[in-house]
């Protein structure tokens, strides 16, 4: 499960982020064991989501997970234009492009979202009648289950990013299913349930 990287100092944009290594082992995003070495699930290309795909440990001159396919939207893939050089030429050899609605493994889907990048996905997981739905940025922060208007500065379509959010947030109140945010700190895991008058987001263990 191969880490992105974190952020170094405080920006106003994607293109004006500066980024920096996170320590190997931490994963942002799901993987699969192969025999062949793992498989991971990008829901988009920003650095703190594929770091150490394309940069080398710290010290050395070799790839933390080398043997590992980095599984990419065709409609991020094809905006790869919007990464730096060495991204793009760490990351080609390693990127398995994948069609919206594709099942990528037995019981995992990816369908594109768009709005927080050109192509970002979700991978949703079906398995004895329930999800989970895996939505990487499309929400960041908990209190956007409540304001699904309030976009990321890093949104690359706010609009298109807060329509998405809005028909996501009912899909997470709906019974059997389950989200995992990736920015949502110590409350990852999760679903919408009903704060009077407004969803909110309420940790599985809550």
């Amino acid at each position: 499960m191969p880490p992105g990287w974190q952020r170094k100092s405080a920006c106003r944009s994607s293109a004006s982020c500066r980024w920096h290594p996170s320590e190997p082992g931490l994963s942002s995003r799901p993987a699969a064991r192969s025999s062949a070495g793992s498989t991971s699930c990008s829901c988009h290309l920003h650095p703190d989501h594929t770091g150490w795909a394309w940069h080398p440990a710290p010290g050395g001159d070799r790839l933390p997970f080398a043997h590992a396919a980095y599984l990419v939207s065709e409609a991020e893939w094809a905006r790869r234009d919007l990464l730096g050089a060495q991204e793009i030429v760490g990351l080609t050899p390693r990127v398995r492009t994948v069609a919206d609605g594709q099942e990528v493994f037995p019981g995992v889907r990816m369908r594109v979202t768009g709005g927080h990048s050109p192509g970002h996905a979700e991978y949703v997981i079906t398995s004895g009648g329930q999800r989970l739905i895996a939505f990487g940025d499309a929400l960041v922060s908990p209190i956007q289950v409540d304001h699904p208007g309030w976009s990321s500065s890093f949104d690359h379509d706010p609009a298109e990013s807060a329509a998405h959010r809005r028909r996501l947030v009912a899909e997470l109140a709906e019974p059997g299913t389950i989200g995992i945010g990736m920015h949502f700190a110590d409350v990852v895991f999760g679903h919408v349930r009903r704060d009077g008058d407004h969803p909110a987001w309420r940790p599985l263990d809550a």
